[in-house]
């Protein structure tokens, strides 16, 4: 079983950022050492490490918790990250070569066992499974509907055209005033008869 990862957020931009941020670190440290004591305390890491290791250490770690059921050796699944914007050989916008600890993170990760991918997927390498194996298919009624986008399927808001005017407007989303004075009329005889929000519905 193969758990294939696509990221679409990591770039070469974001990890030069937090290889900034990791130089700042060390060069505050150093300063701070020969001077007076910093008011600010950093803690520099003592070995190389990035988000994108981290997520790599995290997707073996679920990975070797979850082993596939029904294997006679528990086989773990293999990891494969897509990175489609990272380019370790793409040279910065000025013309300067990329940060080489780009190409050292690829690197690492591979050592880690994770396969590493990186531009965006050829249609030729989708996995084809042959007709024979997919049997007939049938449409089913127990389909999971996320409640939001069904809201969205029915809403007269995302159907409906805009209204032409303010009054249009609050005709057709602002309740009416005996609406609003029914509602306060019965929010006043919940609280005399002690009835909160939770209780409403409450058999008795």
């Amino acid at each position: 079983m193969i758990i294939y990862l696509g990221n679409r957020r990591i770039k070469n931009s974001r990890l030069e950022a937090e290889f900034k941020e990791i130089d700042s670190y060390l060069t505050d440290s150093d300063e701070s050492s020969d001077g007076e004591r910093s008011d600010v305390q950093h803690c520099p890491p003592t070995e190389f490490d990035n988000s994108l290791l981290c997520m790599g250490r995290s997707l073996l770690e679920a990975a070797k918790a979850n082993p596939i059921a029904g294997t006679a050796t528990s086989e773990i699944p293999r990891i494969t990250l897509r990175l489609t914007r990272l380019n370790p050989v793409l040279p910065r916008e000025d013309g300067t070569p990329p940060d080489s600890r780009i190409h050292r993170t690829v690197d690492i990760l591979r050592e880690m066992g994770i396969d590493v991918e990186l531009g965006e997927r050829a249609n030729e390498k989708f996995p084809t499974s042959p007709s024979s194996t997919l049997g007939t298919l049938h449409p089913t009624r127990n389909v999971n509907l996320d409640l939001s986008a069904l809201i969205a399927l029915i809403s007269d808001i995302t159907h409906a055209p805009l209204p032409r005017s303010v009054e249009e407007a609050n005709r057709r989303f602002v309740p009416p005033q005996e609406y609003r004075e029914f509602k306060q009329k019965q929010r006043v005889m919940m609280g005399k008869a002690g009835v909160t929000g939770e209780n409403i519905d409450a058999p008795t």
